[in-house]
């Protein structure tokens, strides 16, 4: 008898169902790329992430999103009120 071999997958992973796209990050220290990643599709579609690391450190994956999408959000409307 052999046993399973799991296989974790190397990067974040993404698929689309229904106009969402749905974003799994295995490991925490993918937290900074799946911030981007996802901060980068935010603007054409419905985003929803999960995933171990997601679910371990979700304040810290929230709070990251949260400041780039301010740092952007403030920039684009300091640009237009000036």
């Amino acid at each position: 008898m052999t046993a399973a071999v799991s296989r974790w997958p190397k990067s974040i992973i993404h698929w689309r169902d229904n106009g969402t796209l749905n974003v799994s990050v295995p490991f925490t220290w993918m937290l900074p790329e799946a911030v981007a990643f996802c901060r980068a599709h935010s603007y054409t579609s419905r985003v929803r992430i999960g995933g171990p690391a997601v679910s371990l450190m979700p304040v810290v994956f929230m709070a990251a999103f949260i400041r780039a999408w301010a740092a952007s959000h403030l920039a684009a409307s300091s640009a237009t009120c000036s």
